[in-house]
């Protein structure tokens, strides 16, 4: 199974609507707040060049910023 690691903000109403597309379709994943694990936001700048959530970092090598329900589902079933 693809590792999924989903850096999020709790007021971000994307990263609510990426949360829920993950756990609706059965994809595991590993959540990090980025307001309050500067480790996990250093990771999210330094992969992406981008400080902007929802973003999503799948198997260390695929990028997805924003909620893009296509785009998570082909890079899904590739893994």
């Amino acid at each position: 199974m693809a590792k999924i690691e989903f850096f999020s903000t709790p007021t971000c109403p994307y990263c609510r609507m990426v949360r829920k597309f993950l756990n609706e379709n059965g994809f595991p994943y590993i959540e990090y707040d980025i307001t309050t694990d500067l480790d996990a936001f250093e990771k999210m700048f330094k992969t992406t060049g981008y400080t902007t959530v929802p973003t999503l970092i799948i198997n260390d090598q695929e990028v997805i910023i924003g909620f893009d329900e296509e785009k998570i589902r082909k890079v899904m079933q590739k893994k």
